[in-house]
């Protein structure tokens, strides 16, 4: 297909765009890194706009929908408002573009006093989030000259967007897991049902085993938008493949209404 242009992958985002394309850009998500990337590139994009008062209305109400129920549009959201704080009085020029706009929040984000490091990764979107420790640091008994302390260990999470894995004709993607990662956070897009509850198993393909389940999970978010979001402890996973089943329905008529396969691969 050619190249779809900003303007269409943002309908896209927002949750305008036809089945054809939705299911065709889903695939693309997670097969596609280059995809995944711009993908993330413009959901900055709609951030800052959204920050800014840009966006109409009704684009509003469907970026609340559908990025406020996630960790990583929490995130957008508060990176936005960081830059905002930070411009108002004497905005820098647009002409670098996103790229440059994503490079100055880096560097401006810890006079934010938060630290938020976001990353594009091929299996969907993969952000690493780092959290400033809450204690004080107690200061140095009199007499002794303070020394520099060492920061106290932050807390890393690796989110992860998949789709069901009719759509992903090509590999299944790469959930990379650095050390020091206490949780991975995985969002589960579903096709339109008339379930509002699901149980869900993570099984490990090696063994054949299920290594983390959840039951009467809530779906986030309303059609052609819902999602499961799951955060599971990092300890669970080892390197290899792993599958998700989703069921739903009443007792002994439960059905699988849904499969998400990866490859997690510890760092």
């Amino acid at each position: 297909m050619a190249s779809p242009s900003d303007a269409a992958l943002i309908q896209y985002l927002l949750g305008y765009a036809d089945r054809g394309d939705e299911e065709q850009f889903d695939e693309l998500s997670v097969t596609d890194a280059a995809f995944a990337e711009r993908l993330r590139a413009l959901e900055h994009d709609l951030a800052d706009a959204y920050v800014r008062g840009e966006l109409s209305p009704p684009d509003r109400e469907r970026w609340e929908a559908r990025y406020l129920a996630s960790r990583h549009g929490r995130d957008d959201l508060t990176i936005a408002q960081a830059l905002a704080a930070h411009e108002t009085g004497g905005r820098k020029s647009e002409a670098g573009g996103r790229v440059e706009r994503a490079r100055t929040a880096r560097m401006r984000w810890p006079l934010a006093a938060a630290a938020v490091l976001v990353l594009a990764a091929i299996g969907g979107y993969q952000i690493a989030h780092r959290e400033p420790p809450g204690a004080p640091v107690a200061p140095p008994p009199a007499g002794k000259a303070a020394t520099p302390a060492n920061p106290s260990p932050t807390v890393t999470h690796i989110a992860m967007t998949l789709a069901p894995s009719v759509r992903s004709l090509g590999s299944a993607p790469t959930l990379e897991i650095p050390p020091g990662t206490s949780a991975v956070t995985l969002t589960l897009r579903l096709d339109p049902d008339d379930h509002d509850r699901y149980d869900i198993a993570l099984r490990d393909l090696a063994t054949d085993t299920v290594t983390w389940h959840a039951e009467a999970a809530p779906a986030s978010g309303t059609d052609p938008n819902r999602s499961l979001i799951l955060t599971i402890p990092a300890s669970t996973f080892r390197s290899g493949r792993y599958l998700i089943s989703v069921s739903a329905g009443t007792a002994g008529q439960r059905e699988t209404v849904a499969t998400y396969s990866f490859t997690a691969v510890l760092q």
